[in-house]
């Protein structure tokens, strides 16, 4: 700060003025939380010239406020400029104060009679389907969108940024990423400064914690996961600097694009960007129409639409966004599109509240590693869990037989439990059959393995041509509720001859999927020891009890923390009813073997007799 320039400007009616400085208010947008070392640079030297903590606050409060409301103004224009159509709609800031959002300027009603539309609909002018151009709350041209399509047409940029994707130093998204870590570093002269200029700076995923704020994920997933994204992040930047520092020099820009500023890109993406369905440019046969003759493939471009990517996520969301074609023609090519915003059926919001769309139904562990967010009580948490396989060095035979099974069925040695699955009392098909193939004896293993290779026989195909081959085994696949019924009923309700015998059938798929469900306590009871144990974050309980204290006035429970507190306190409430449904379940296993192993007593008796 100039210290000679605020002493000589400074007076008590205008101390709300002496805090302009660009580079401490662009950081800072919640003086309690991450930026706090900046806020109270700003409190000393107020209270320096005799300003109370309150009016420091206060004058750096308004002066941030005055800084972002410049900056939502130039990109308002910047957007209007380039065909963005904002009808009912306005960027502000979000009450909350973490960033900018979309708020409705009238009152937005709900649809009548329509039905809910998917957001890769497409939609012609017909007058039997058409929603009123009324109700459009906003229209935003594909040509805004910054995706690896665009930024390889970049006139500056594009040609370097061809080059590196065509030798595969970058991808699809670090394309996006990279791209947008350079117009970051250009400052006033990017093109898309104004949208640079109204995006966050930092964010609260994991990817941006501090050490000590890494140490409230302890246990979880994340806490691995957010170290390996870094990692990756470092070795891809690592690869790209020596064109990064050779294309700055170029470009002579004062700040070379750092890892921070590709991290910062990796943010953007993934807590911004939309998958969007259209047809390929390259696709069209006249004058940039598609005609009904031809028939090009629908692609999905990932990218971000500026102006759209202001819209916050809610699980209510008030409206929904969608594709729409300009003209007539069967199929169309990217100029003719429109991503247009529509109000809900079912959710309308007052003049002045902010309105969200749906970033879909996602736990909080995608939630927070990707928006730097978690919401409590959360419909969609689920719980990861790995199957555990030593380091590839380290495989045996009897391991490599798996994962090739694992492989041939197109399952992986991971899976994900949902809340559904606990209140319903339901293990996910997919689950017990990646567990069954980890419990399985070798010469089972190698009888699935000979069964696949017999379909792919039979059909006269290769390996490569099918991406999953049935899975004719799975018979660990009950409804217990039904075999218990039948067990109940005696010897009578099963089936004895010379070429199958269904009791013993019975005994074997049960004996399968007690191991399978053994095997799944187990996995979970090693999850709830690490989420609260010693190397854990301790007891579900004590996370509850600090949530309740956050929510006091005075609490120094800042956001990121909150979040991570949110998170875990999901995973180990999810974790500990998924444990008890899976132990339930294996009772209930237990209780049919017992029958039937009565039942086959039974019998050999019979037959002895």
């Amino acid at each position: 700060l100039n210290q000679g320039s605020l002493l000589n400007k400074w007076k008590v009616e205008s101390y709300k003025t002496c805090f302009a400085r660009r580079t401490l208010v662009q950081v800072s947008s919640n003086l309690e939380e991450d930026n706090a070392r900046y806020s109270k640079l700003a409190i000393i030297l107020g209270l320096t010239m005799g300003m109370s903590v309150v009016q420091c606050k206060d004058a750096f409060c308004d002066e941030a406020t005055a800084s972002q409301a410049k900056n939502i103004e130039n990109l308002n224009d910047w957007l209007k400029a380039r065909g963005v159509v904002l009808n009912n709609v306005e960027i502000r800031s979000s009450e909350n104060g973490n960033g900018c959002g979309m708020f409705a300027k009238d009152e937005i009603k709900p649809l009548k009679n329509q039905s809910k539309r998917k957001w890769w609909n497409f939609r012609s002018k017909k007058a039997e389907d058409i929603i009123s151009e009324s109700t459009t709350l906003a229209s935003f041209p594909y040509s805004i969108c910054i995706s690896s399509e665009s930024i390889a047409e970049d006139p500056v940029l594009g040609k370097a940024f061809r080059y590196m994707m065509e030798k595969d130093i970058l991808d699809e998204r670090t394309s996006v990423m990279a791209y947008l870590a350079f117009q970051k570093s250009m400052g006033a002269a990017s093109p898309v400064f104004p949208w640079i200029q109204a995006l966050p700076q930092t964010f609260d995923t994991p990817l941006f914690f501090s050490q000590d704020e890494l140490k409230e994920l302890r246990g979880t997933v994340l806490s691995a996961a957010s170290e390996s994204v870094s990692r990756r992040l470092e070795d891809t930047w690592g690869r790209l600097a020596p064109i990064v520092e050779r294309l700055s020099k170029d470009l002579k820009l004062e700040h070379v694009p750092t890892v921070e500023d590709f991290k910062w890109g990796y943010s953007i993406f993934w807590s911004r960007g939309q998958s969007i369905p259209v047809y390929s440019e390259s696709s069209s046969t006249t004058g940039g129409n598609i005609t009904n003759s031809s028939h090009p493939d629908l692609g999905v471009v990932e990218g971000i639409v500026p102006g759209l990517d202001f819209f916050n996520h809610s699980t209510k969301p008030q409206c929904w966004w969608e594709v729409k074609r300009s003209g007539n023609e069967k199929y169309f090519s990217p100029s003719q599109v429109n991503l247009v915003l529509h109000p809900h059926v079912d959710q309308g919001a007052a003049a002045g509240a902010e309105v969200c769309i749906s970033y879909g139904d996602k736990s909080n562990e995608e939630l927070l590693m990707l928006y730097g967010f978690a919401v409590e009580n959360n419909p969609d948490e689920c719980v990861m869990l790995h199957c555990p396989i030593p380091p590839s060095d380290s495989l045996d035979e009897m391991m490599i037989a798996k994962l090739e099974l694992l492989s041939a069925y197109g399952l992986r040695p991971q899976f994900f439990l949902r809340a559904n699955n606990a209140a319903k009392d339901s293990i996910p098909r997919d689950v017990i059959e990646v567990l069954e193939v980890f419990v399985l004896k070798h010469n089972e293993i190698q009888e699935r393995i000979e069964e696949a290779k017999n379909f792919l026989k039979e059909n006269d195909l290769n390996r490569e041509d099918v991406s999953v081959i049935p899975i004719r085994g799975g018979r660990s696949h009950l409804n217990l509720g039904e075999v218990l019924s039948r067990l109940e009923k005696g010897l009578s309700a099963f089936q004895v001859n010379a070429n199958a015998d269904e009791l013993a059938e019975v005994e074997y798929s049960l004996g399968l999927r007690m191991a399978t469900i053994s095997t799944l306590v187990r996995m979970l009871e090693i999850r709830v020891m690490e989420l609260e144990g010693a190397e854990g974050t301790g007891t579900l309980e004590a996370d509850l009890a600090l949530l309740k204290k956050g929510e006091k006035a005075g609490s120094n429970i800042n956001s990121r923390r909150r979040s991570a507190i949110v998170y875990r306190t999901g995973q180990k409430k999810l974790t500990r009813e998924l444990l008890a449904a899976t132990r339930q379940e294996l009772g209930q296993i237990l209780k049919c073997v017992t029958l039937a192993r009565d039942l086959s007593k039974k019998r050999a008796a019979a037959t002895v007799a």
